[in-house]
C-alpha cells in the first residue's frame, strides 16, 4: 500500500516476478469501498493485500 488519499481511497503498487518485462512495478487506485473488502497480511519483509 503505497498511499491513502484524502478520500480515503487507496493506491496500490504490485511486482511480480513473472511477466513482460519482469520485475514491472504496476499501480491502481481503489475506492474505499474496494478497499474494505481487502484483507492485509503483513510479513517480515513484504505486504500482502489480499482481495475478498
Amino acid at each position: 500500500m503505497e498511499q491513502v488519499k484524502d478520500d480515503e481511497s487507496v493506491l496500490i503498487s504490485e511486482m511480480n516476478v513473472t511477466g513482460l518485462p519482469p520485475l514491472t512495478v504496476s499501480y491502481q487506485i481503489f475506492s474505499v469501498d474496494e478497499a474494505k473488502q481487502f484483507l492485509v497480511c503483513r510479513g517480515k519483509i513484504s505486504l500482502f493485500i489480499i482481495f475478498k
